[in-house]
């Protein structure tokens, strides 16, 4: 099938070179806007993964910091601490 000057046949429709334009610039947005979505997906879940490091890292901190204070006051010995005569 041969089209007049200036159309263009997609999937059997004929369209002017305006809509073909205004198609392709409108899946070149979707497209664009996929993949922004894929990067802060991204971006999200790097985030969540060293929140996630520094929380394991502030709870060890944590009951490191409560093991020493126990070790201090003789929490071996039953609380006697330093020197409980």
């Amino acid at each position: 099938m041969i089209l007049p000057p200036g159309k263009f046949q997609a999937l059997g429709a004929a369209m002017s070179p305006e809509e073909a334009v205004l198609l392709l610039q409108r899946h070149e947005r979707a497209r664009q806007g996929r993949l922004r979505a894929k990067l802060m997906q991204e971006i999200r879940r790097q985030e969540e993964a060293v929140a996630d490091k520094a929380a394991k890292a502030k709870a060890r901190a944590e009951e490191t910091l409560t093991q020493v204070g126990s070790s201090e006051r003789g929490g071996a010995e039953g609380g006697e601490g330093r020197g409980g005569e």
